[in-house]
Parts: structure tokens; C-alpha cells; sequence
């Protein structure tokens, strides 16, 4: 999607998209995670922004851990290091987004 411009979807359809429950999406909106905007009146329906699904996947990228360094601020950690299943870079879940959308 680098060169598609930004698209509104359906909670649904933002729910396939993340992986999550439409719960668990509406519950992103109503925390004002996510890029949304309703439409209509008393409430409306709520829609969300494609590229507000892409910031939300950037914001929830944990950068790894190397030998006690944090490595996005080059930092020291004073904690032991996390094992490697906790330390997700996103590529897995943007993929997944990718082909959604296409």
C-alpha cells in the first residue's frame, strides 16, 4: 500500500485487517489509538483510516534488545533481556495487513 492513498473501512473490516475483535477495535477508538471519524448522526457509524491502521502498527513495534543495549536509543539496560518471542518487530502482523488489503 506505499503508494495507495489513505481508505476508510468498517470496524470489521479494520478488525481483519489488525487481527483483533471489532470489540477490541471499537475499544482502540473509544482510546483514541487509532484513526477513526464517524459519520452521521447520534454517533453515527465510526470508520477507520487505513493509514491510521499502519500508524497504529508503527506505535506497537518493540525495537529488540542486543547484549543490555536498548538499541532505537543506545541505552543501557539495567534488566535482563527478554526472551526473542517477546521482542516482535511487526513484520508479521504488517504483512498480514498487506495482504488484506490488496
Amino acid at each position: 500500500m506505499s503508494g495507495e492513498s489513505d481508505r476508510w473501512v468498517t470496524v470489521r473490516e479494520a478488525a481483519k485487517i489488525l487481527g483483533l475483535s471489532s470489540d477490541m477495535t471499537y475499544a482502540l477508538c473509544a482510546a483514541k489509538k487509532i484513526l477513526h471519524r464517524r459519520v452521521g448522526i447520534r454517533g453515527g457509524r465510526i470508520q477507520v483510516s487505513t493509514k491510521g491502521i499502519q500508524d497504529y502498527f508503527r506505535s506497537c513495534e518493540v525495537r529488540p534488545v542486543e547484549n543490555g543495549n536498548d538499541l532505537a536509543n543506545g541505552s543501557q539496560s539495567s534488566q535482563k533481556s527478554k526472551p526473542a518471542h517477546l521482542h516482535s518487530d511487526g513484520s508479521q502482523m504488517r504483512e498480514r495487513w498487506r495482504k488484506l488489503l490488496d
